[in-house]
């Protein structure tokens, strides 16, 4: 069975550190033997009667979510903020890769190896063209798996397309987190925090 205990500084309440411990080893942080994982840390390595205090989390405490004050646990509004943005950024990831619609094309892919893909045609097209090739043409696989013919000019755009759409997502993204930086700076908690809408935006 193990515990969550708190050490924090006595005098101003700060959290040093949320550490579990094993009770079949030992009862409080003080007398620490070895941490959860069975790893000598010598009666808690910093530990400082005189300076620092402990406190067992209480049960249904969520010292990933909440901050200690030394008495309570309280939810914590920067913890929201981080969890947030991380949902923030997994959104990104799906979105930034669902792709587009391009008239006469169909939708583009944008995941990455399709970007690869992309790219590398689009290179080859300049090479083309810079060679006076301007008859070059070639076929481009959309997301239908459908071979849709296209020209130098064309998977050019297609790729600048890309480049646009991906710009436009990580824009969209970074406005997210800037609502979530401006939320904690004024003072909102974390349960308003954490209604913080952070899909919408996105290019269709």
């Amino acid at each position: 069975m193990s515990k969550f205990f708190t050490i924090f500084e006595t005098a101003t309440g700060a959290v040093i550190e949320t550490i579990c411990l094993d009770t079949a080893v030992f009862a409080d942080p003080s007398t620490i033997a070895a941490n959860a994982d069975g790893e000598d840390v010598a009666a808690y390595g910093p530990w400082d009667a005189a300076t620092m205090s402990f406190a067992e989390v209480a049960p249904g405490a969520d010292p990933a979510s909440q901050d200690f004050d030394g008495v309570t646990w309280t939810a914590s509004p920067a913890k929201a903020r981080d969890r947030r943005w991380a949902d923030a950024k997994g959104y990104y990831e799906v979105r930034s890769s669902a792709g587009f619609a391009l008239d006469g094309i169909g939708t583009v892919q944008t995941d990455a190896k399709s970007r690869e893909a992309i790219r590398m045609l689009a290179d080859e097209a300049r090479d083309r063209l810079a060679d006076g090739d301007v008859d070059w043409s070639t076929s481009f696989i959309n997301e239908a798996n459908e071979a849709v013919p296209v020209t130098a000019p064309q998977i050019i755009a297609i790729y600048a397309g890309v480049r646009g759409f991906l710009g436009e997502c990580y824009s969209v993204c970074q406005g997210h987190r800037e609502a979530l930086d401006a939320a904690v700076a004024s003072g909102a908690s974390a349960d308003e925090i954490a209604a913080i809408d952070v899909t919408t935006g996105y290019p269709a």
